[in-house]
């Protein structure tokens, strides 16, 4: 499963909205060279994961919990934008993913956020205030209804649809309530049919600062609970803020496995650059095989925006290691790396 952003990307001065064109998804779904030219037909990501942290028409207002109360919860212009973001830009996104996809001869699942109902917005739109729940689970319930009602209409030939992913990270100590609407929300998503299957209900959850460990591990190992399908953990060591050292992520690989939950792997652009980012990413490569992730569980890459694709264009070998390690867990092989030994 592959993280597919949406949003902008914005500076002092200006915003730039991303857009997914066919030639960006194509080293996501096959190993390329750096023409974007297929090595082969063996497939890399089978699941791809829309979603966003911020709205492209406003990148101030926020889809998932806005905890400094700032007034930057989204509302449901914002909801629909992203619908349109989706659907509606013209050989971008899902429709890029489909001609992408129908070009290799493969198939592909798609997954889509659902955007936190913040109980800070009190004025949502079609009358919903959120401090109510009630109004909370109703908007959730619109926008489900509002993406199959277009998914059905569009029909893509070469993409299904897997089910929803809820995009708050945290089970906020301030919103008890979450607990209570989640399993009404997973319900809802599996009282329905989409391409003939039920959806599924997943959940990324996160090692946080802004908790303690025991929190936040608390939280994430009661993922049943709250209706998910699956669930899966983000260790945050690739992030320098954390200071998470690889016995700390031992540690993580160990606490999910535990508890059945998956882990992410996470990169960034700073892998184009920067060696000690890109031995991070390698370390969570080679824990994750020390540990039996590498075979025995769904991974969801984090990879910035175009990380991936522009790895691909640059002919960096790091593409062809990542590629190399996606193939090897469909095949059953195994690569050795060694934590802590850079080897392109």
């Amino acid at each position: 499963m592959v993280l597919i952003y949406a949003g902008s990307d914005c500076d002092q001065q200006t915003c730039e909205l991303r857009t997914w064109s066919k030639d960006y998804f194509l080293p996501y779904l096959v190993p390329v060279n750096e023409n974007l030219n297929p090595v082969n037909i063996t497939q890399l990501f089978d699941v791809f994961l829309f979603l966003a942290i911020t709205s492209g028409a406003n990148p101030q207002h926020l889809f998932i919990y806005d905890y400094m109360q700032s007034g930057a919860a989204s509302n449901q212009e914002y909801w629909k934008w992203f619908l349109n973001w989706l659907f509606h830009d013209a050989d971008h996104q899902l429709d890029a993913l489909q001609n992408a996809a129908a070009s290799c001869g493969l198939n592909a699942w798609v997954m889509v956020m659902i955007p936190y109902p913040d109980p800070g917005q009190e004025a949502f739109g079609s009358g919903w205030n959120f401090s109510r729940q009630v109004n909370r689970l109703a908007a959730v319930k619109w926008y489900i209804n509002e993406f199959v009602k277009t998914w059905n209409e569009k029909y893509y030939s070469n993409l299904q649809f897997r089910g929803f992913y809820w995009m708050e990270e945290n089970i906020w100590p301030q919103v008890p309530e979450d607990e209570r609407l989640l399993p009404q929300i997973a319900a809802y998503i599996h009282s329905l049919e989409v391409d003939g299957r039920t959806p599924e209900f997943t959940w990324i959850s996160a090692q946080s600062y802004k908790f303690t460990e025991l929190w936040t591990r608390q939280k994430a190992a009661q993922w049943h609970d709250y209706g998910f399908d699956y669930a899966f953990f983000q260790p945050n060591y690739y992030q320098e803020r954390y200071q998470r050292t690889i016995a700390n992520l031992r540690d993580t690989m160990s606490f999910c496995r535990r508890n059945e939950l998956g882990i992410e792997i996470e990169f960034d652009e700073n892998v184009l650059s920067n060696n000690a980012y890109r031995q991070k990413l390698l370390d969570y490569l080679a824990v994750a095989q020390e540990t039996g992730f590498d075979t025995a569980f769904i991974l969801p890459y984090y990879q910035g925006v175009y990380t991936i694709y522009t790895l691909a264009r640059n002919g960096d070998a790091l593409y062809r290691r990542l590629y190399r390690f996606i193939l090897s867990r469909r095949s059953g092989s195994r690569i050795t790396e060694q934590p802590g030994n850079i080897t392109f």
